[in-house]
């Protein structure tokens, strides 16, 4: 997460908040949308998430009945499930969605003899867009959104978290917009979760690049500055001089002890690690 942001395990509405995306898919019948949730009450016609210029019109969306059946609008379609698709409150799930295909719960539907829609609405969470309003809002909590083109690149990548005012929404980190409840009311966050300073690619080790406080005694503090991603050095009321040590392999399931010495009272002694790209993907505290 980037700086003034916290990342958080969930975000919980009971029914009255949403999150519009502004997404747009490039190839609607092509992406795949995964989602990781969990629905914490039953309403008529809750909808997990969706687009459509009205029912049964370029709709694309789940929805979920308070009779435990589930429904996958697809185009000009509004295909049911029955049961068997809802799953039980209070249970966390994975569903994926590619255009007609849903899978969920270890089985897969598709909806058929459907019209490809066009979308003319940006992608709404915890509810449907319905032609620019928000219908049929759901309670549910929201752990991950993904959605990846055909090549599997990522093209939407949300995640729960707070901002530096504790305002709590989704920060896409494709994007870099910070998406927060467009209801009433707010959003119950879950609990604080810390980046992993490791890195893994497939399985793999990943180098990294690590700014880290003071790691040898006889590089001195300076307070009042911190050294950014690029090396320039920027003046700060917050943080001591950082020092970059490039390229440090991290190795799976190894514990780290970092030594930090010569703080200064009234300022943050910090660790972040930057991914391969220069990134800043973890920003741990040193108490």
């Amino acid at each position: 997460m980037p700086l003034g942001y916290t990342k958080i395990e969930y975000i919980e509405g009971d029914g009255n908040q949403y999150i519009d995306t502004g997404y747009f898919f490039n190839n609607i019948a092509t992406e795949t949308l995964t989602l990781d949730f969990m629905r914490t009450a039953s309403s008529t016609g809750s909808m997990l998430y969706g687009t459509r210029t009205a029912y049964k019109n370029n709709g694309y969306a789940v929805q979920f009945t308070n009779a435990g059946a589930t429904y996958i609008q697809w185009g000009d379609k509004d295909t049911g499930l029955g049961s068997t698709a809802a799953g039980a409150l209070n249970t966390r799930y994975t569903a994926i969605r590619m255009g007609a295909y849903y899978s969920f719960n270890g089985a897969d539907y598709t909806v058929t003899d459907a019209v490809t829609p066009t979308q003319n609405y940006p992608l709404y969470l915890f509810c449907v867009n319905n032609g620019g309003i928000a219908g049929t809002v759901s309670a549910m909590r929201i752990y991950s959104v993904v959605i990846t083109d055909s090549n599997n690149a990522v093209k939407f990548n949300a995640i729960p978290c707070k901002n530096s005012s504790n305002v709590i929404g989704l920060y896409d980190t494709v994007s870099g917009t910070f998406m927060e409840n467009k209801g009433t009311g707010s959003f119950t966050a879950g609990s604080e979760v810390q980046d992993d300073i490791v890195i893994y690619t497939d399985g793999t080790v990943e180098t990294v690049n690590v700014h880290t406080k003071n790691l040898f005694s006889s590089i001195p503090y300076k307070t009042g500055y911190y050294i950014d991603v690029s090396g320039n050095e920027v003046e700060s009321t917050q943080y001591q001089e950082e020092y970059i040590i490039r390229q440090a392999i991290v190795q799976p399931s190894t514990t780290y002890t970092v030594s930090v010495v010569g703080a200064v009272s009234g300022y943050t002694q910090c660790i972040h690690a930057y991914d391969k790209d220069g990134n800043r993907i973890s920003q741990i505290t040193m108490l």
